[in-house]
């Protein structure tokens, strides 16, 4: 028969079990790293989608103030907080705050942080992500007025230069380490 059940007339050795042990917790071993592997990559992939969803809300709040002709309500969406413009927050947002320290922020947590005008995100799987200059591991979101600069200063200057949109600049590289 080709299935034939195989019965040790013996009990297995300490050399036969100490291979088995050995087997087991390779095995085990390489499952866990391939799912750290996988939660990084769906993080990764997380962060992607919530920073095109920020982009779209974005984009739909100032296609709508350009259609109202809302110059002053499209320049006062630089340095804004993005997630005003999003329908839902992002998963793990706690609000806006003041003097806000990296170091006390849980991973996985998104803030807005109101003195560098800046949504920060702190990165769950610091093993797989680059981090710059020592710092904790986060992305930096910023919104920046687009606009026709009249009288080439390189300034916005209300009532002179027409607002033409607003981008969405990701100030820290998103360096995955895979």
């Amino acid at each position: 028969m080709a299935f034939e059940q195989i019965r040790l007339d013996r009990p297995l050795s300490r050399l036969e079990l100490a291979v088995l042990v050995i087997v087991i917790a390779i095995c085990v071993t390489w499952l866990l790293e391939r799912l750290a592997y996988l939660e990084a990559v769906a993080e990764a992939r997380s962060l992607d989608l919530s920073v095109q969803n920020i982009r779209t809300g974005i984009m739909v709040n100032v296609a709508t103030r350009l259609l109202e002709g809302d110059n002053e309500g499209i320049a006062s969406l630089s340095g804004a907080n993005p997630v005003g413009t999003v329908i839902e927050p992002p998963p793990g947002y706690i609000g806006a705050l003041r003097q806000a320290n990296p170091a006390y922020i849980q991973p996985g947590q998104w803030y807005f942080d109101e003195e560098q005008e800046s949504l920060v995100y702190r990165i769950v799987n610091v093993g797989y992500f680059a981090e710059p200059d020592g710092r904790p591991a986060q992305v930096r979101i910023k919104l920046k007025l687009n606009y026709d600069d009249a009288n080439g200063n390189g300034a916005f200057d209300p009532g002179l230069d027409r607002p033409t949109g607003v981008s969405l600049q990701v100030l820290d590289p998103l360096n995955w380490k895979f």
